[in-house]
This record gives C-alpha cells, sequence and structure tokens, in this order.
C-alpha cells in the first residue's frame, strides 16, 4: 500500500496540514519540524504525486532557471543548492541556457514560462527590449532575478554587492603598496561590470589617485578571451603590478598567460569565485568569495513567498555582501 501524507503526519507527531505547507510551500515550517517530516519521508518511502497533485492544483510543481551559460561555475553553484532547497518544497527545476544569444533569451523565457509556477532568470542585458513584457508576465508568473539587473525595477532582485567588492579588492591592493592595478571586466553594458567599475573607480579616488583607464579592459568571460586580454594589458602597461579578473573562467585565462610570460610569481591576481585554485596554486591568489549558498536560499525563499501570492514589499532588491578571502596570497617578498 502507497505511504500517504497521513502517514508521514502521524509518523513525525505533526499535522497534515504542516506537512502539507512543507511539501507544497503553502507556508513557512520551522527548521526543527521541516527536519521531523524529511525525516518521515525518508524512513517511509514516501514519495509525492506529483501528476495528480498537479491536476488537483493545476501547477506544474517546477520552477525554472533561465541563465546565459551551463559554463559559469558560480550559476552551476548556486543551480545546484537551488535544486535542493525546492526539491525539499516539492518542485522540481527547469534549467536551460540561451548560451548568451540574446536574440534566443525572449523565445527560451517564453517557452519556458508555459511550464512553469515560476521563473528565476539571469537576463542578458541591463536593458531588455521586452522590459515591459516582462512587468506584464510578472502579474501572472512569479519572476526573480539574480546575478544581473534590469534598468528598470520590475522584477524582485537578489544581488551580490560588486560595487563594495570591488572596492574592498582594489583597496587591499593599494593598502599594498599597487599603484598600476589593471582589472579585466565582464560585457561592459552589464549592470555587474558597471557596479565593478564604479568600485574600481572609488577606492582609486579614496586613495586621492588617477584613474588610468588603459587599465581596464572589458570581455566576455570566457578562458580564451581572459587570456588575451591579459596579454594585452601587459602589453600596453609594463608596469602594471596586480590584477583583478571578475569571473572565473577569465581568470584561468589570466594566470595561463602570466605563467607563459613567467611573471606569476611577480603579479599578483585576485579573481571571482576562485576558492579552488587558492589551494594549488604557487603562490596562491586571493578571490573574491560570492556566497553562492547565501544567494539560492535568498532567491528560493523569495520564489516560493511569491508562489504563494505573498506580495509584501514587492518588487524588492535584496543586496548580500562578498568576502574577500586569500589576501596573504597577495603579498610577495
Amino acid at each position: 500500500m502507497a505511504v500517504t501524507m497521513k502517514d508521514v503526519a502521524t509518523y513525525a507527531g505533526i499535522s497534515i496540514g504542516t506537512v502539507s505547507n512543507y511539501i507544497t510551500g503553502k507556508a513557512p515550517v520551522s527548521p526543527k519540524k521541516q527536519e521531523q517530516i524529511q525525516n518521515a519521508i525518508d524512513a517511509l518511502g514516501y514519495r509525492v504525486n506529483i501528476a495528480g497533485r498537479n491536476l488537483r492544483k493545476h501547477s506544474f510543481e517546477t520552477v525554472g532557471l533561465l541563465i546565459p551559460h551551463l559554463k559559469n561555475t558560480y550559476l552551476l553553484r548556486v543551480a545546484s543548492v537551488m535544486e535542493e532547497l525546492l526539491r525539499q518544497h516539492g518542485y522540481n527545476i527547469m534549467i536551460s541556457s540561451y548560451h548568451g544569444a540574446v536574440e534566443k533569451e525572449r523565445e527560451m523565457f517564453y517557452s519556458m514560462s508555459q511550464r512553469v509556477d515560476a521563473i528565476i532568470y539571469v537576463p542578458s542585458l541591463t536593458t531588455t527590449a521586452w522590459i515591459r513584457e516582462v512587468r506584464q508576465m510578472q502579474e501572472k508568473l512569479p519572476i526573480v532575478i539574480f546575478n544581473e539587473a534590469l534598468a528598470e525595477e520590475c522584477c524582485d532582485c537578489v544581488l551580490v554587492d560588486s560595487r563594495k567588492a570591488t572596492k574592498s579588492t582594489v583597496s587591499a591592493l593599494l593598502d599594498r603598496g599597487h599603484k598600476k592595478i589593471g582589472v579585466i571586466m565582464g560585457l561592459e553594458q552589464m549592470y555587474t561590470t558597471q557596479q565593478r567599475l564604479l568600485g574600481y573607480k572609488e577606492a582609486y579616488e579614496e586613495a586621492g589617485l588617477p584613474v588610468d583607464t588603459s587599465l581596464i579592459l572589458y570581455g566576455d568571460y570566457s578562458r580564451n578571451v581572459g587570456a588575451q586580454l591579459c596579454r594585452e594589458l601587459l602589453q600596453q602597461n609594463s608596469d602594471v603590478s596586480a590584477i583583478v579578473v571578475i569571473a572565473y573562467r577569465m581568470t584561468l585565462g589570466a594566470i595561463s598567460t602570466l605563467n607563459q610570460c613567467g611573471l606569476r610569481e611577480k603579479i599578483p591576481v585576485i579573481g571571482y569565485d576562485a576558492s579552488d585554485l587558492d589551494d594549488v596554486l604557487t603562490p596562491g591568489i586571493g578571490y573574491v568569495y560570492q556566497p553562492y549558498d547565501q544567494v539560492a536560499q535568498t532567491v528560493v525563499d523569495l520564489v516560493l513567498r511569491r508562489i504563494r501570492k505573498d506580495l509584501r514589499d514587492y518588487p524588492t532588491t535584496i543586496l548580500l555582501e562578498a568576502e574577500i578571502r586569500g589576501l596573504d596570497a597577495l603579498d610577495r617578498k
């Protein structure tokens, strides 16, 4: 005989309503009761009847995640945590990538919107041509943006404070006597790139130093472009003494170029989300740690609230802080 929700409730010593709230995400459940319910589910082997529940509730029990690339290590880390968190609330996750192709972005967004209860979305551009349509869709379908932002506040948004993180990073290098700090940015029109540029400039301004625009280069987040831009940076500025790279794969490319040029020992690098490099490189590198688990938790909490029609503080922008790690690796003898 199949295990029922009532069996789970009896085993856990909790009401059926609370078990239902945990499984469907209709209402919050305390961490203690979540643990009791999940233990009961695991012990009894309870399985949610997704098809039957969808028919009764007119719900897909699925949240869509639309991102620019599946090669982005940071986004995949966030997606992995999101998948587990959503599963705990009875939702599947549908992950799609538009491969950085803006013309495909809208098409895939609309296709996904027909098959999910909400969309978690990383937009390609600061301003999209169809932003008003996104706003209209929000009335029927919860949309939560993260990692990037749109020019108009039409959706909930969860961001890491890129401006503050870059300012802290560059300030740490300036404090160590580096005056010529090269920075390899992402696409110039992106929100995060613009915020990081502001942080870079603010660090120089607070130090009373001029900003040399020849030290600022833009790329497409790929390893090859990171390597190429690092080479250009070195050719244009022979006195560059440190480099900040704002994407993981471009960090790999920059390090490759420095190795080829025999400059790894001389020029310290601070990358983004490069925790797995710090303990395998000699010398190590500093890195900006974006709290992917906290980002995932914040986005999932927000999207579940919107699915439950809880529109308090809508639309909201939640700003999380990054952490600068591995600063000891910046000191060269």
